[in-house]
């Protein structure tokens, strides 16, 4: 699956008619490993101003890219981690440009996925329970390699294993419930003690989220790394508070029972994150199921 984008082929020009947007994709294909990443960068050109880029693997659309670098270019890269279910496959990644006046091209690069020799491991942790900001029996910090969770003040001494928190945030502000890195403006925010705030930690680790389509029983079939992998490669960028960037971005909102989301913690661990169940209201929790890269 992948992570981010790619690029895309005009059409040739016809007289009296507008051309469709240029796009080039580099390198043009690439054959990796289970669980091995291919790395692409793209430019998209157009005679006029762009109104989308999209990213379609397996008929769907991946990604969408509505803020470019300029109104009428854009610069982008995006790459592909081979899953256990393409192995011995060949898969197609294919970029689309439109224009204002709705003019399109489209390219595609093709990536080859070797057999599998070696599963890559997992770890998992079932039925973990996070407090919100005002929770004073249950932690909101969460050690994602390892299933621990820490309160404000033991999660102060040990920041550096902390990937991510849990917050409840305004609804007139889109959050809802929340998780979120340490890094995070919303995180900081809320907690904020003069003494434990994350402000004042060591270590305030980047871990990065991505929105997925997946299901339980999606999350439920999961037992390869590499799955992992490919799930935070597809996933699309969260919307915080409205705003939408190419890539992952530091905390989810809107979190609700059923929902799966997926995290790459700063050291370079893929996850997903199913919840479980969510009780509103800053003293409320959410419980989580969650499956680790080893």
């Amino acid at each position: 699956m992948l992570l981010a984008v790619g690029t895309l082929s005009s059409c040739e020009p016809t007289e009296g008619v507008d051309a469709a947007p240029t796009i080039s994709i580099n390198p043009s294909s690439a054959t990796i490993d289970v669980g091995q990443q291919a790395d692409f960068t793209y430019n998209v050109v157009s005679t006029k101003n762009l109104e989308e880029i999209r990213i379609i693997s397996r008929n769907v659309t991946q990604q969408t890219i509505t803020d470019f670098t300029n109104n009428d270019s854009h610069n982008g890269s995006f790459s592909f981690i081979g899953a256990a279910a393409d192995a011995g496959t060949t898969v197609t990644v294919t970029i689309e440009a439109v224009d204002k006046d709705n003019n399109r091209s489209s390219q595609s690069v093709d990536i080859a996925i070797n057999e599998q020799v070696n599963p890559i491991a997992i770890d998992a942790f079932p039925a973990i329970l996070l407090g919100a900001q005002a929770n004073s029996s249950v932690g909101s910090f969460l050690d994602a390699n390892t299933g621990d969770v820490y309160t404000q003040s033991d999660a102060k001494a040990n920041s550096a294993k902390i990937d991510m928190a849990y917050l409840q945030g305004s609804a007139s502000n889109g959050q809802g419930a929340v998780i979120g890195a340490l890094n995070d403006n919303s995180i900081e925010f809320e907690f904020d003690n003069a003494s434990t705030g994350v402000q004042t930690w060591g270590t305030r680790n980047k871990t990065r989220f991505k929105d997925t389509t997946l299901g339980e029983s999606d999350f439920n079939a999961i037992t390869d790394g590499s799955e992992l992998m490919a799930a935070f490669a597809a996933g699309s960028q969260p919307d915080n508070n409205g705003v939408t960037s190419e890539g992952a971005k530091s905390r989810v909102n809107q979190l609700t029972a059923g929902k799966v989301f997926a995290f790459q913690t700063e050291a370079g661990k893929d996850g997903l994150a199913y919840v479980v169940s969510v009780e509103e209201g800053t003293t409320g929790t959410i419980r989580l199921n969650i499956k680790i890269v080893n």
